[in-house]
């Protein structure tokens, strides 16, 4: 029998509790408290309610996945959290611990273009720390673009189950990790869960969308915008997704952007390039239509076989 999500997480964040490592956890867990949670902008917190249930298991048999982004771009705290998560969760949860991707990965990913292109499917967060572990930039990349944004898409808010407290990620953020996560867009599987976000968000905290579409967020809707232009055909037309639209830049406009990291490149380069992100796209995109396919993909684990791809590890 499937147990509750949160029942399954609160040992993890309470074990989370006695260390001192900066974390959010992501994904479909944080999404549900903005939906049925009584939401606290000014002190960036939410209630949750007897409505926050989850099963872990889907509907197609699949387990549901935890995902808990250290916010640090060191391996040492990355490696405890998975320790926590192994023993606090087990196997209930397909659970995935990473770290932000130090800037260094994003310079030689630029130096290797066509290598990277191969092998970048997933949107990533890449940071500099200072000595004293402060996160000093941002970045929000899939190559072969990137958008720098602000340390504060890194706020965390506090979801409140019990007596226990769930880190998560400011909802702009939450809303623009789905629409840059995959060179693809946003999944058909999410789609539906995301515009649901983006309209509660709009509700209860309408800030967050105006410093996603004019504030300091603004850069990744940008990016947002980047990969739709990818995936759709040469006519294509904007995406609605709660309050917010996505409209698609002209294909020739892409090697102009400044979020293009291979402007300087040879034109060689950038066209091979730009080619193959706009195939790995609109393939892609092709596949996550197939409920079989995502079916497939969820109940055999596969994402654990290519998870150097899917963690964006250098090769």
């Amino acid at each position: 029998m499937s147990r509750d999500c949160f029942d399954v997480v609160v040992p993890f964040l309470d074990r989370m509790a006695g260390t001192a490592i900066p974390y959010q956890i992501l994904g479909g867990v944080s999404v549900l408290p903005f939906l049925a949670g009584s939401v606290e902008p000014a002190g960036r917190r939410v209630a949750g309610t007897g409505g926050l249930t989850l099963p872990t298991v889907r509907e197609n048999g699949s387990r549901r996945d935890l995902d808990v982004l250290v916010l640090s771009t060191r391996s040492d705290p990355v490696d405890q959290v998975r320790r926590i998560a192994a023993e606090a969760v087990g196997a209930e949860l397909e659970t995935s611990v990473f770290s932000l991707r130090p800037l260094e990965q994003l310079r030689d990913q630029r130096e290797r273009p066509v290598a990277a292109t191969c092998r970048t499917f997933l949107g990533d967060r890449y940071a500099a720390e200072d000595a004293a572990g402060r996160i000093t930039r941002v970045y929000r990349a899939l190559f072969p673009f990137a958008v720098e944004v602000e340390t504060g898409s890194l706020e965390t808010w506090h979801v409140e189950l019990g007596g226990t407290v769930m880190p998560v990620q400011r909802p702009g953020s939450l809303i623009a990790g789905y629409l840059t996560r995959s060179i693809s867009g946003v999944r058909p599987k999410d789609l539906a869960k995301v515009d649901r976000l983006a309209r509660a968000v709009q509700a209860v905290a309408p800030g967050e969308i105006d410093w996603l579409t004019a504030g300091a967020g603004a850069p990744l809707l940008h990016l947002a915008r980047v990969i739709h232009t990818l995936r759709e055909p040469r006519a294509a037309h904007p995406v609605a997704i709660g309050p917010l639209v996505l409209s698609p830049y002209r294909r020739r406009e892409l090697r102009e952007l400044d979020a293009f990291l291979l402007r300087g490149a040879p034109a060689a380069t950038r066209e091979l390039v730009l080619a193959a992100s706009i195939l790995k796209a609109r393939v892609l995109h092709r596949l996550e239509h197939s409920e079989r396919v995502v079916g497939l993909w969820q109940r055999r684990g596969l994402e654990r076989v290519v998870s150097p791809i899917v963690l964006n590890e250098p090769s």
